[in-house]
């Protein structure tokens, strides 16, 4: 973990700087968000993969083990240390694919709340209208991907494929089959 100064200047900088993965000593994680390996003869960015919830993810390998860890909570271990108990990765500008250290801090899940609100990437609790459903059931049948039109409706793929697989929303659309009884709706 960085002292306070060094700290500052990492978050502050366009330079990169790298430190160590935390319980992975082939592993290296910048303030840019990039994760460099040395695995192999020559060291390599890793490309990383975006999770179901819309956050970057990486496979590091351990003792012929994967992990998959969240691209801003290394960042922020490596940077930050520790969050205290009961504090989760913020994301300052709601771009949960931006794991800068500049864009990111340790923060109470009120705080977290707060900044979804004011930045507009609230979810809530708010259900799918009639519209939208039919609107999700239709692009499936003609090959959109639950990660299009979750990205294009502001939603987690999640509750996309949910509505897609028949678990929500039943009662909106009954004369589209959903589920595995279609396969379209399953990608």
């Amino acid at each position: 973990m960085f002292y306070s100064n060094e700290f500052t200047a990492a978050r502050n900088t366009t330079a990169e700087v790298f430190l160590p993965v935390e319980g992975f000593s082939d592993y290296e994680i910048s303030n840019l968000g990039r994760v460099r390996s040395y695995k192999g003869k020559v060291p390599t960015i890793l490309a990383g993969f975006i999770s179901t919830s819309g956050y970057w993810m990486v496979r590091l390998y351990r003792n012929g083990q994967v992990f998959n860890r969240y691209v801003h909570r290394l960042v922020l271990f490596a940077f930050d240390g520790e969050p205290a108990t009961g504090h989760e990765a913020r994301h300052l500008d709601g771009d949960r694919l931006n794991p800068r250290l500049s864009n990111l801090v340790w923060g109470t899940p009120v705080e977290n709340a707060a900044d979804k609100v004011r930045h507009g990437t609230s979810m809530g609790n708010r259900p799918f209208t009639e519209a939208e459903v039919r609107d999700i059931l239709l692009g499936a049948i003609a090959g959109e991907t639950i990660r299009g039109q979750a990205t294009r409706l502001g939603r987690i793929p999640q509750t996309v494929a949910d509505v897609r697989m028949g678990k929500t929303h039943r009662h909106v659309a009954p004369e589209i089959t959903r589920g595995t009884k279609n396969p379209k709706l399953m990608s």
